[in-house]
Parts: C-alpha cells; sequence; structure tokens
C-alpha cells in the first residue's frame, strides 16, 4: 500500500497544521528501508488510571490475522470453547476488521505500576503526616517538649516532597533513597497504534496458526475482503484532533477500567477522536497483492500488481498483471 495523494486537504492550510497531515508527515524518506515505521504500545493502569509514555518500537510490516482466527485464540483463551474452525472459507472478513482486532483494548495482568506505588506511599505518609500533627498539637497545648515529634514531621515532609517530584514512567529512579517503594503488581489495558507512517504499508495476513484444541498447525482459509484505497486513521495515535491516549487517559472521570476493556471486539480506533465531523482521513492506495495457494506446510506464491498508467495503454485492458512464476497475465480487479 502506497500513500494516496490527498485530494481533501486543501491547497493552503491556515492555522493550525490537520492532524491528517501531521501523520502525514512523519512519513520518513530517510528510513533505512520504506516499509519501516512506528507501533505505539499505550498502557494503562486499571487501579490508579496511570497513562504510561508510548512505547515506540519499528516494525516492517503488521502481522494481522483473520477475524476467525482471532476469536478462535481469545475463545481458547478465556473460556475454553470451541468455536467455528477458520479452515472454512466463509464467511469472509475485512481487512478493516482485522485491524481493528490488531489495535483492539486488551486487558493484561501482572504488569508492574511505580505509580500505584509511589501514591500509596504517600498516602501512608500524609496519615502519619496527619497524627503526628495533632500529637504536636496536644503537647503544645499541654506545654510539653514536643522536639522530636517535629523532628520526625521534618523528615516525613522531606520524604514527601522527594517522592511527589519523581515520576513513575523514568527509566531509572534515585538510588539513594532509604526504603524506595517497589513496584505493584496490577492489572492493565493495553492496545497497539500507529506512532510514525511508513513510505509503503505492508499487511501481512498471517494465516499459519496453531489451533490448541487439535494440537495441530493449520492454515486460515478465511478469505479477507481488501479494498483498492485503505484510510488507517482509525488505527493511528495521533489522527484525531486530539491525541488518542490523551482521551484515553480521561477514563479516569468514568473510573471504569473493565468498561473499556471487556469487549475483545472493541478498537482503540475512535478513541480521542474529538468529533465526526472534520476528515482526518489518511489514504493509501492498493499496489501489490502477494498471495500464496496451498496448505500450512508446502505451496506456491503468486502476485498481483498494479499496472501503471504506461502499462495500462500498452496492453489496452485490465490494471492488475497476476505473476506466477514463468506465467504473466492480465487482469481485471
Amino acid at each position: 500500500l502506497l500513500p494516496s495523494s490527498m485530494t481533501n486537504l486543501p491547497s493552503e492550510i491556515e492555522g493550525e497544521e490537520p492532524p491528517s497531515m501531521r501523520m502525514l508527515t512523519s512519513l520518513e524518506p530517510t528510513c533505512p528501508s520504506p516499509l519501516t515505521g512506528w507501533l505505539g504500545s499505550c498502557l494503562q493502569c486499571c487501579s490508579c488510571f496511570h497513562v504510561r509514555p508510548i512505547n515506540n518500537s519499528p516494525f516492517l510490516n503488521l502481522p494481522i490475522v483473520p477475524t476467525s482466527v482471532f476469536n478462535l485464540l481469545h475463545n481458547t483463551r478465556s473460556s475454553g470453547s470451541r468455536v467455528q474452525s477458520p479452515t472454512s472459507p466463509l464467511p469472509a472478513c475485512s481487512l478493516q476488521q482485522c485491524l481493528s482486532n490488531f489495535t483492539a483494548i486488551e486487558r493484561v495482568s501482572e504488569v508492574d505500576c511505580m505509580n500505584c506505588a509511589l501514591q500509596n506511599e504517600l498516602t501512608s505518609l500524609e496519615d502519619e503526616m496527619c497524627l503526628l500533627e495533632g500529637a504536636i498539637s496536644d503537647l503544645d497545648r499541654r506545654g510539653e517538649d514536643a522536639t522530636e515529634l517535629r523532628t520526625e514531621m521534618n523528615e516525613y515532609q522531606t520524604r514527601r516532597s522527594i517522592l511527589s517530584n519523581l515520576s513513575p514512567d523514568a527509566d531509572e529512579l534515585p538510588e539513594d533513597i532509604i526504603d524506595m517503594p517497589k513496584p505493584k503488581r496490577q492489572e492493565a489495558i493495553k492496545c497497539l497504534l500507529l506512532t510514525r507512517l511508513p513510505t509503503v504499508l505492508c499487511l501481512h495476513v498471517q494465516r499459519r496458526y496453531y489451533n490448541p484444541s487439535t494440537n495441530h498447525v493449520a492454515k486460515a482459509m478465511q478469505h479477507v475482503v481488501f479494498p483498492e484505497v485503505l484510510d488507517v486513521s482509525d488505527y493511528c495515535a495521533y489522527s484525531g484532533s486530539r491525541m488518542k491516549q490523551e482521551s484515553w487517559a480521561g477514563k479516569r472521570s468514568g473510573g471504569d477500567c473493565h468498561s473499556c476493556s471487556s469487549s475483545t471486539s472493541s478498537s482503540a480506533a475512535g478513541y480521542g477522536r474529538a468529533s465526526t465531523d472534520t476528515d482526518d482521513t489518511i489514504l493509501y492506495r492498493l499496489k501489490s497483492v502477494v498471495e500464496h495457494r496451498g496448505n500450512a506446510y508446502t505451496g506456491h506464491y503468486q502476485t498481483y500488481r498494479r499496472l501503471l498508467s504506461a502499462e495500462r495503454q500498452l496492453h489496452g485492458k485490465g490494471k492488475w498483471a497476476l505473476v506466477s512464476d514463468e506465467h504473466v497475465a492480465i487482469v481485471d480487479w
């Protein structure tokens, strides 16, 4: 997939740059490979609702799976129930559904949260300081010496000041702090979003999967319907009028971490999109398709390639070339 011409954008942009243009300017012409993009991992603690900074990692292709494989693996992990086998080509799914599952919000456990540890420690310090303040006031009222309690209060205040200035997302925490709080294991919600777009977007539909119920590796035959022009804005972190992660952090106001992670089909697409009135489309145009024919262990690859304008004029029909070893044929979409 190659970026399509953004005919819906004005030639001269006044004021703030549209989010879709900001994502398009992230196309990196100097990358080692035109297939290189960035995938961001977003994580939010379900206990303190702290949202970590996006953790970016490079990718050369996006590994998506047919919906039948996604449903099979998820149902096997969650309930152990059997679902329809992905070896059937029908019912078909769409490429957009596969991408929605790829960016779906999921619940993860045993995640270290330093923010929970810091907040718990600060809460304990506040309680201790409140008790000390009452004790000091009582001693002062009776005219007794409260020097030791005031010294202890100063120590608590100093520790509170130090811990309050610590960032829970720092790569390295100071080692000179006595009794540094240990990260707490909590449940969290997680999703993946595109943070830098590649010049050429490669989507790899992974059909080879392991079925735990049969203890065999098989190939998913479910048909995946894909368009000639794909809008990827719903799967980007910065495609809305404000950052998706910013709205995610706003989920704290609702206070229900369960509601935003209970449905596995829910997608991060739309998170943080303040309004649907503006057109923030980011379009890629299909250029080629590599198809595998065979089973999970053997087979043959053939390629469909979009013809250039000059090539279409030369052949006079069709827009695509089917290439299979030495066999080449002109075909229609």
